[in-house]
């Protein structure tokens, strides 16, 4: 009787050490992802501010002849952007 009550005490020792080993584990998932989703915000800031820039300094400069060489990388680069920021 007591060697079976010791075994079924080192079992649910066994089970409640593994129930913690997974809460441990799943707490590092969580960790993992809140610095995946600040690390995706800061990706998203920084795109849109280089779209608003591109546009502006196009704008700035006034490339709004498609047939010039640099109004045709100004669109290049306002087309990537504004790609970039619909994948968002």
């Amino acid at each position: 009787m007591v060697d079976q009550n010791s075994a079924l005490i080192l079992e649910r020792e066994k089970e409640v050490n593994h129930i913690v080993q997974s809460i441990a584990d799943l707490n590092e998932i969580f960790r993992d992802l809140a610095t995946m989703v600040v690390e995706q915000v800061i990706i998203t800031v920084c795109v849109y501010c280089v779209c608003g820039w591109v546009r502006k300094r196009c704008g700035q400069l006034g490339y709004r002849d498609a047939s010039s060489s640099k109004a045709w990388i100004c669109i290049r680069l306002m087309e990537s952007c504004y790609a970039a920021c619909r994948n968002i």
